[in-house]
């Protein structure tokens, strides 16, 4: 189980989780394994909140009439979560899709579950990417968002997706058409950042006593005993990072 992350409205906690067994031949060797056994789960954090897999027909007015309430709530006040603890892990739910490997971004917006898959499908899969999907809580139907994707992160009513060669930030309501990811200028109707615009002033001193101490800390928080094996570790630090001003060069370094 990984990568957990809250919806908008606080109702539902979604992760990834490695639990589905279904074997498949190996290609070269004739035997049986689990290489695809990932899929997204949902956890309904409320006892109250009842399962979106469950319907009722009256369920789509209820829906419609919960919604209202729920904009009416956002304009008013921040959501506030409220989770039941008591049998909290019999309220895991699969998202009803085909398992397979996904990759670690994962977003929650508005009872649509944002996630990259197929990265074994794709024929350049071996750059990372793969096919940006959501699945629609409301009418329980997963649908492709945009192909060729390396990650992803939601911003308000925005999505900003890295493709590995360029940034766009796009509006999350629907999957963009085919126009605009044909258009290639930098304006808002494509979506696409100019990053070449960006301009960085960097003091290679300062950066090396921020890696310095990175370094440092890392070596301390994650060290085989808390006494550090009765090394002054903060006198070591101390020791050593005095030579950082010396340096001239990032090998050096």
């Amino acid at each position: 189980d990984f990568n957990p992350i809250f919806d908008n409205a606080g109702k539902y906690l979604a992760f990834f989780s490695i639990r589905t067994f279904n074997p498949t031949y190996d290609n070269i060797q004739f035997d049986l394994s689990f290489q695809n056994g990932e899929k997204p789960y949902i956890v309904i954090l409320s006892k109250d909140t009842q399962s979106p897999f469950l319907l009722s027909p009256t369920s789509n007015k209820k829906d419609e009439d919960d919604k209202k309430k729920d904009d009416n709530k956002d304009k008013k006040k921040t959501v506030e979560t409220k989770i039941d603890f008591d049998n909290i892990e019999n309220r895991i739910i699969e998202v009803p899709i085909t398992e397979g490997k996904f990759s670690d971004s994962i977003g929650f917006k508005d009872n649509k579950l944002f996630y990259i898959s197929d990265l074994a499908n794709e024929e350049d899969h071996s750059h990372g990417l793969g096919t940006l999907k959501y699945y629609d809580l409301k009418n329980l139907e997963e649908k492709v968002f945009m192909p060729k994707v390396l990650t992803f992160k939601i911003y308000d009513d925005k999505i900003l997706i890295n493709n590995k060669k360029n940034l766009r930030l796009l509006p999350i309501a629907n999957p963009p058409i085919k126009e605009v990811l044909q258009n290639m200028k930098f304006n808002e109707k494509s979506g696409l950042i100019n990053i070449d615009r960006v301009k960085l002033e960097i003091e290679p001193t300062k950066e090396w006593e921020q890696m310095y101490s990175e370094a440092w800390r890392l070596q301390r928080d994650y060290f085989w005993v808390s006494n550090m094996s009765g090394i002054n570790w903060k006198k070591v630090y101390n020791r050593y990072f005095i030579l950082v001003k010396r340096l001239g060069s990032r090998s050096e370094f």
